[in-house]
C-alpha cells in the first residue's frame, strides 16, 4: 500500500511538473515550478539512498559456516545458533516487504518440530557456498527459490523438505 501511495504521489507530482494536460484546466507556473523542485528533491533522495543502501549491501554483521555435520549461523552480539544437517527436515525462504534497503529475504533450517534452526540472511557472509550445499539436497526447488526472490511481501516459500 506505502508504495502504491507513493507511486500515485510521483505520478501526479510528474503531470504537475510537466504541466501534462490530462484535466481540462490549466496548472498555474508557479504551483509547476513548486512540484518540479519538490519531485527533483524526491527523485534525488531516493537516488542517495538506493545508493548508500546498495553500497553497504555487502555488508553482513552476521555470517554463516558450516561442514558435514553442521550449520552455524555467528550473530554480531556474539550469539551461535546451529542445527545439525541431520536435524533440518525443512528449509524455508521468508521474505518481507522492507527491501531493498533492508534485508527481505532470510533462510530458515528447522527441525520438524520448528523447535530448533537457524534463520539466516540472504546476504549474510559465506552464505552463497551455504547455497551451494543446500541446493544439493534432493528434492531441492529452485523454482521456489526463484519465486521467493522475486517476492515483495511478507511470505513464506518452502524450498526442501525431508521425505519419510
Amino acid at each position: 500500500m506505502k508504495r502504491f501511495l507513493l507511486v500515485l504521489v510521483l505520478l501526479v507530482l510528474f503531470v504537475v511538473a510537466f504541466d501534462i494536460h490530462p484535466f481540462p484546466f490549466s496548472i498555474q507556473e508557479d504551483i509547476r515550478g513548486s512540484a518540479l523542485i519538490f519531485l527533483l528533491v524526491i527523485v534525488i533522495y531516493f537516488l542517495i539512498r538506493g545508493y548508500l543502501s546498495q553500497r553497504n549491501r555487502g555488508f553482513s554483521p552476521e555470517r554463516v559456516v558450516f561442514d558435514e555435520h553442521e550449520v552455524i549461523r555467528h550473530l554480531p552480539d556474539g550469539s551461535v545458533e546451529k542445527i545439525r544437517w541431520d536435524e533440518i527436515d525443512c528449509v524455508s525462504i521468508v521474505t518481507t516487504d522492507t527491501g531493498p534497503w533492508a534485508e527481505d529475504a532470510f533462510w530458515i533450517l528447522e527441525n520438524a518440530a520448528r523447535t530448533k534452526g537457524c534463520m539466516i540472511g540472504n546476504g549474510a557472509e559465506g552464505f552463497e557456498m551455504l547455497l551451494e550445499r543446500l541446493q544439493s539436497l534432493v528434492g531441492f526447488r529452485d523454482d521456489q527459490v526463484i519465486e521467493a526472490m522475486g517476492c515483495t511481501s511478507n511470505s513464506r516459500f518452502v524450498v526442501w523438505e525431508r521425505t519419510a
